[in-house]
């Protein structure tokens, strides 16, 4: 099947700018106390640098190519000078092709549009891996659940395809990819059938097919051919273990394929982390453990663990959170090069010494690497930083960095930067917070953006906000959109419980909203001894339910459970509203406009904060609302920043907090109330917000602010079918 197409795009590529990245150095110098480096800065997106949303800084090593959203996979060609990454539009995937010697036209972005499988097949969805180079001007693509592989030619504008779904095998799944250019055979993981795929790249037909003991998620090619290695993964296991082991394949001859012997390897998975890393030298083979920040070395043979490689930061050596993810072994150096999702920066790894010898600048959250030519390539997911959203949900571009090996004295300055801007550098100082706080409350309520909430509040008493009251569509003088079914109503207020709740404690200007495994959180002070809840509950995954039912079951239970039986408030209580996201109108739900449900939203955010006011644990108790995930809507700073309130008798009245910050560093203030140690180096290095409280307490309650009935009406709200977000 052959297909022509146009290119995507094209972008130039970035080369560092010595000012720009002296300036970032100078930014990280300030770090104190383990928090990164931003300060109040808000997040800032230039050509060599950036300001991340939560604090924290980037200046990549190297040069720099811009790729669309989201790139998993990165290739280099045989000669070292073109690069190639899998993006992941919402549209459809897209292929990113970048050359080093390019003089106009650096990178261009081509779509993969490709006609239906023969005989039906999923639609495309990204796997891990999938991307090998077939020469300097093609590259093989994998499409995932639609059991294909892509044949692109960049320069002829074609696409080719190849159907793993033939003979008895049907449902397949084309996912990691190795190619061996001596042989012109290719090499395809198909998990969904438990097999390898080897194809004659000539011919683009299936040669052959080895069946294994599992899913295979990655492969890697000896440097010498010959051997094949397939990291088999198996079902989840208890305590957030998954059983891998590395398999050696005997592929010299495609009609007498044989797995020659297979290791087990410890492996803790990470949800951030596709999936295990994969790389082969002459005598060894390695892989990672993202959830436990290791990497193990194996030998050639596949017949024994040689040894963990483990990736420790000083000062934090009892922590996770590098998130070890794709690498790659240069042939050239002897050095084994890995992803470090978790700090921004790739690991360079001595094998024979079984140690880390420093870390180089990456962009924001790197997942795949490549070496040869005399370059490592790295895939970062989400570029070179965020930007506003003030034009729709526009995706959030990757990028490739491209670097040669640093100097001992280069990779020395890389790693310093790195820790800082990272936020783990040492540090001293940090503001006292109150000893009287015994219980901390966290509300996480998803919603819109800062400024579609709370933009429309110019001034605090420490002075002005950054909010956009242009955009405040939820504000205090809103709008419901009828959509032409029903009237418009403007000048209505929306979410008056927030604004009341801004005015009378403290608020974030320069919050962002990120998603923490709260499970995880409550696990984490279980077993050290802190009580902890989450009354409430979630509805049916098939019913909506309204914010005001999950208040009320609230209130009733902790009403219930613990003040009238005479018990002590868990140190940690979560709570979750999750309505204020919008959904379309649902009239017979009670919610005759979108933005009706912010209303119930805001209106059941009263109620519980009323509650809790007025019971007899309000003058020790701290409340965090916070916006988690993505936030919906339009926001002229970021289209990350979300909402967050903190409300309590021991907050500053009235104040703003300008800390650039997220929900990691929301838990780490947390944390630091409840005397409790970090749960993993995202928190341990998040910004806090020592500057939000008070040293003195206002113990008066808070009364809940009615709701418009023209935008809902709480005594009509009720369950419907159609599922929560």
């Amino acid at each position: 099947m052959h297909l022509r197409i146009k290119p995507f795009g094209y972008y130039e590529s970035v080369h560092p700018g010595v000012s720009e990245v002296a300036a970032l150095l100078a930014l990280c110098a300030l770090t104190q106390a383990q928090s990164p480096p931003a300060g109040i800065r808000p997040p800032s997106r230039k050509p060599a640098s950036a300001i991340l949303p939560g604090g924290r800084a980037i200046a990549p090593y190297g040069s720099q190519y811009p790729t669309g959203p989201g790139p998993y996979s990165v290739a280099i060609s045989p000669a070292g000078k073109v690069f190639a990454t899998v993006n992941t539009r919402p549209e459809g995937a897209t292929v990113t092709i970048a050359t080093r010697d390019a003089t106009e036209v650096a990178a261009r972005e081509y779509p993969l549009r490709t006609p239906a499988p023969e005989g039906g097949g999923a639609e495309w969805s990204a796997p891990p891996g999938g991307l090998a180079f077939y020469g300097e001007r093609a590259v093989f693509v994998s499409e995932g659940a639609s059991g294909q592989i892509l044949l692109f030619d960049w320069e002829a504008g074609s696409i080719r395809t190849i159907a793993l779904n033939k003979r008895e095998f049907t449902g397949s799944y084309a996912g990691a990819l190795a190619y061996d250019p001596d042989a012109r055979l290719l090499y395809a993981a198909d998990p969904a059938n438990r097999r390898v795929v080897v194809i004659d790249a000539r011919s683009r037909q299936v040669a052959a097919s080895l069946p294994l003991a599992g899913p295979p998620a990655a492969l890697a090619l000896s440097p010498g051919g010959g051997t094949l290695y397939a990291a088999l993964t198996g079902a989840p296991e208890p305590e957030g273990k998954q059983s891998l082991s590395v398999c050696a394949l005997d592929v010299r001859d495609p009609s007498a394929l044989a797995v020659k012997s297979c290791v087990a390897v410890p492996y803790a998975p990470a949800k951030e982390i596709a999936g295990p890393g994969l790389a082969a030298s002459a005598t060894q083979v390695f892989t990672g453990s993202p959830g436990s920040d290791s990497v193990y070395a194996i030998d050639a043979g596949a017949t024994r663990l040689e040894g963990e490689i483990p990736i420790r930061i000083p000062g934090f050596e009892s922590l996770r959170g590098v998130l070890p993810a794709g690498m790659a072994y240069d042939t050239e150096s002897g050095r084994l090069y890995v992803a470090e999702a978790g700090i921004n920066a790739v690991a360079e790894i001595d094998p024979k010494q079984m140690r880390v010898l420093g870390h180089i600048a990456a962009g924001w959250s790197p997942v795949s690497v490549a070496a040869g030519g005399g370059s490592v390539a790295v895939a970062n997911a989400k570029g070179a930083g965020s930007r506003p959203r003030i034009d729709g949900d526009s995706p959030l571009n990757g990028s490739i960095s491209v670097f040669s090996r640093p100097a001992p004295g280069e990779l020395e300055r890389q790693t310093r930067f790195v820790l800082e801007a990272a936020g783990l550098a040492p540090g001293s100082g940090r503001k006292a917070l109150p000893k009287d706080i015994r219980h901390v409350v966290v509300i996480v309520s998803g919603g819109r953006t800062y400024d579609e909430t709370l933009g429309d509040i110019e001034k605090a008493a420490n002075g002005s906000a950054m909010g956009d009251a242009s955009l405040a569509r939820l504000g205090e003088y809103g709008y419901a959109d009828g959509k032409r079914e029903r009237f418009d109503i403007r000048g209505v207020a929306i979410t008056p419980n927030y604004h009341a709740m801004a005015r009378r404690w403290a608020f974030g200007d320069n919050y962002y909203s990120d998603s923490i495994n709260w499970a995880g959180v409550l696990r984490h002070l279980a077993g050290l001894g802190v009580s902890a809840a989450s009354p409430g509950g979630d509805a049916d995954p098939g019913e909506f339910l309204p914010d005001q039912a999950r208040a009320s079951g609230v209130i009733r239970e902790i009403d219930q459970k613990y003040a009238r039986a005479g018990a002590d408030l868990p140190a940690f209580t979560l709570l979750r509203l999750p309505n204020g996201k919008l959904l379309p109108a649902r009239v017979e739900a009670g919610y005759p406009y979108e933005e009706s449900f912010a209303a119930d939203n805001d209106f059941a955010l009263g109620r519980v904060i009323e509650y809790l006011s007025a019971g007899k644990w309000w003058k020790e108790t701290a409340i965090f609302v916070i916006g988690e995930s993505a936030p919906a809507g339009l926001d002229h700073i970021d289209g990350q920043r979300g909402v967050l309130i903190c409300a309590g008798p021991w907050f500053r009245p009235g104040s703003v907090v300008h800390t650039n910050t997220n929900a990691q560093g929301i838990l780490k203030t947390i944390f630091r109330l409840l005397g409790v140690p970090p749960l993993g180096l995202s928190d341990a290095s998040a910004a806090e917000i020592g500057d939000a409280f008070a040293s003195k307490p206002d113990f008066s309650p808070f009364r809940a602010l009615p709701v418009d009935r023209r935008i809902f009406d709480p005594a009509e709200a009720r369950p419907t079918e159609g599922g929560v977000r």
